[in-house]
């Protein structure tokens, strides 16, 4: 059974990459609120040409605050336990990695221009890919995954109850033996 208040390396990664694309996303969001141009490497202008392009306020919205709303949900499922907060986690991991390749397909084959920070942001969520992947398929670490129901819960007094002997199953502790055909006297 794990420590109260033990974390897995990867738990934290996927934490980590929420974080740092939640950051990225918050800078994005105020200079698009705010209408100015991002920092961009090396004096490009990419940035703000992404910005300015129809693509970046789908129905009026600011893409960046939709990266902020994903990145604060990733942060979310990763600090929740349970097989459902992953599944969830990965859901959204595959909703971000799709806008990213999207967004990426937009800046180089339609606007022309690189933005960095999306970049940054595509990069988080292609690690993300690789780690929520490895968290879901892995499930939670010290689960006994042969007693867990699909459902992800367990049934745990069945299985304190019951334990399989030989192909048999009968009641721990019960010293009798399985049930058998009586021959007919």
């Amino acid at each position: 059974m794990p420590r109260l208040g033990h974390t897995d390396k990867l738990t934290w990664l996927s934490r980590a990459l929420s974080l740092t694309g939640l950051a990225i996303s918050s800078y994005l969001a105020v200079t698009y609120l705010r209408h100015q141009a991002p920092v961009c490497l090396a004096g490009s202008r990419g940035c703000l040409k992404v910005e300015q392009s129809s693509y970046a306020r789908p129905a009026g919205i600011p893409l960046p605050l939709l990266g902020v709303a994903g990145y604060l949900m990733l942060f979310i499922t990763a600090c929740m336990r349970g097989q459902r907060a992953r599944t969830v986690g990965m859901v959204l991991t595959m909703f971000a990695i799709m806008t990213s390749l999207s967004l990426t397909y937009l800046e180089l084959g339609v606007i022309h221009a690189l933005c960095y920070w999306c970049v940054s942001s595509a990069i988080c969520a292609a690690l993300h890919v690789i780690v929520n992947s490895t968290r879901y398929v892995r499930g939670d670490p010290g689960t006994d995954h042969r007693r867990e129901r699909g459902d992800g819960r367990g049934d745990k007094r069945a299985a304190s109850r019951w334990e399989s002997d030989g192909g048999r199953c009968q009641r721990r502790g019960s010293r009798s033996a399985p049930h058998s055909a009586q021959p007919a006297a």
